[in-house]
């Protein structure tokens, strides 16, 4: 197994380990899954669910790469070529379209990226975003905030458990009225306010509203992880924070089954390990 692009964590101080010093001593490499096993990492959440062909996200690549071949046409000529052939004359025009259809994706997670770092910024350090797209995501994050009455808020905070097998970091962990909470969401209201607290998940993602329908069966696979993460009861909330990175318009979604989806992640981690011929939940320093 090669490099792994998304890193590892160690579980003894949550850092996260992407390269190693070279056998030389001379600069950084990408660590490899032999380091790992040796070093005792867990791999972080995203690298998880990254072994899913998630269909949605499958058909969404499939759709750059058509618009990419009408953008680039192919302009050669292959009638009469053996396969072989074919093969060869089409594997320049490949790279060009994997290029091409790379670039929207690369767009989009900048854009994302630019929009989550605006709102982590402006709830950590009070920095109003001067883009109006940011600066509107992030005034309506703080003020689903206020109306929760969220309390102990912590940003970006890395967790990670040798004994689950695996680490990630939720982007807002807070607790809540749950009577608030209700009635933000425009859910029937079930308890009185002030009655109790509850522990709130809260992922933030970017998409465009105009091709949005629910949110990614992966989004609710991170979420359930979390909630294994933070080993919060049943009462925790799952939310999701659903960005227009074209118009900064939130929506907020609400996974009602935590357990589905913690149990339905605790099995990809059985995935994981055994692809990788390594579980981090057995590691002890004498390997």
């Amino acid at each position: 197994m090669g490099s792994d692009r998304h890193g590892y964590y160690n579980p003894e101080t949550n850092e996260v380990i992407e390269t190693v010093p070279k056998k030389d001593g001379k600069g950084l490499k990408n660590i490899t899954i032999k380091e790992v096993r040796q070093m005792g990492l867990v791999p972080r959440v995203s690298a998880i669910i990254g072994e899913l062909n998630n269909f949605q996200i499958v058909n969404y690549q499939i759709e750059q790469a058509i618009k990419a071949c009408i953008a680039v046409p192919f302009t050669g000529n292959i009638d009469g070529l053996s396969p072989m052939l074919v093969d060869e004359a089409l594997k320049d025009y490949f790279a060009v379209v994997k290029a091409k259809a790379g670039e929207h994706a690369k767009d989009a997670a900048e854009q994302g990226t630019a929009i989550h770092k605006a709102v982590y910024l402006g709830l950590k350090d009070g920095l109003v975003p001067t883009d109006p797209v940011q600066e509107k995501a992030y005034a309506a994050v703080k003020a689903f905030l206020g109306q929760i009455t969220a309390d102990d808020i912590e940003l970006e905070h890395s967790l990670c458990s040798r004994e689950l097998g695996f680490g990630g970091t939720p982007d807002i962990y807070c607790t809540a009225d749950p009577a608030m909470l209700e009635q933000a969401l425009g859910v029937s209201v079930t308890c009185e306010p002030r009655a109790w607290r509850v522990h709130v998940i809260i992922d933030m993602k970017s998409t465009t509203f105009s091709k949005y329908k629910k949110p990614y069966d992966s989004w609710v696979l991170q979420e359930g992880a979390y909630r294994l993460l933070t080993g919060s009861d049943d009462g925790t909330w799952l939310l999701q924070c659903v960005i227009d990175r074209d118009y900064g318009d939130v929506k907020w979604e609400v996974h009602d089954k935590p357990d589905d989806a913690a149990k339905a992640f605790s099995n990809l981690v059985n995935v994981w390990t055994w692809l990788h011929g390594y579980d981090p939940r057995t590691w002890n320093d004498t390997v």
